[in-house]
């Protein structure tokens, strides 16, 4: 008896332990090079909740404060702030002499987005990326090295899209195993950009099982005429239902 309630305590601490690492919304999740999409995106949504402006950051680069620049007159030796065409002004950098408080916050947004990832990395992984001055040299850096080049992310949305199309029902697999891992498969093709029509997916989902689970077929054509929203949430509220 007593080892029993000791697995169940750890199995309990493990689970807390896996939720804890997801991160939460005052703390960025932890780094999963394993898993290396789903941590993107959880760490996008996290960022995104603090200051749409991080992914903006991460995507072009530090935000530098800019001003108008006269460096040339009209044509009839008279310049005005309300004409500002090319031929008269230009947006150039701003002098940090000239930086206002406003401005040293702006500049310093790149460093706190910097820090949140750095907060998250592994000490093997930040060690590599340390000496990176942007925070979307950083980024950039860690996407290639856990996601690979245009043509690796290619490659792996073949491979995904091919196990796709021979997913099927394992022998003795429950169907609330079967649901999960194609539930899985369909998010990770999602991370790479590869979207299905949903009575595509309902259909290979289903085409996928036994003969006998025929209350799921019945289920399936309940669902027939559904808007595509509609039959998206009927399919977890059905399997919620249905499953053992």
């Amino acid at each position: 008896m007593a080892t029993s309630g000791s697995n169940s305590e750890t199995t309990s601490v493990n689970n807390v332990s896996v939720f804890l690492d997801n991160g939460t919304t005052s703390k960025p999740p932890r780094f999963n090079p394993s898993n290396f999409s789903l941590w993107k995106n959880r760490m996008l949504l996290f960022m995104e909740g603090i200051d749409s402006r991080y992914l903006t950051i991460l995507r072009d680069g530090p935000l530098v404060p800019r001003v108008w620049d006269r460096f040339n007159k009209d044509k009839d030796g008279s310049s005005s702030e309300e004409d500002r065409t090319s031929a008269t002004w230009r947006f150039i950098l701003k002098s940090e002499k000239k930086y206002t408080e406003e401005d040293w916050k702006l500049v310093s947004l790149d460093t706190k987005v910097k820090s949140i990832i750095a907060m998250s990395l592994l000490d093997e992984v930040y060690h590599s990326l340390v000496n990176f001055s942007t925070t979307k040299e950083m980024w950039s850096t860690l996407c290639v090295l856990y996601e690979g080049s245009n043509e690796v992310k290619n490659s792996k949305k073949i491979s995904l899209v091919r196990k796709y199309e021979l997913f099927c029902h394992e022998k003795g697999e429950s169907i609330t195993n079967y649901y999960n891992r194609f539930n899985s498969l369909l998010n990770d093709l999602l991370l790479l950009g590869r979207v299905y029509d949903n009575e595509e997916v309902l259909n290979k989902f289903m085409d996928g099982l036994p003969d006998f689970w025929g209350k799921y077929l019945y289920w399936y054509q309940n669902l027939q005429g559904l808007g595509n929203n509609a039959s998206k949430g009927s399919l977890s509220l059905g399997m919620s239902k249905l499953l053992p």
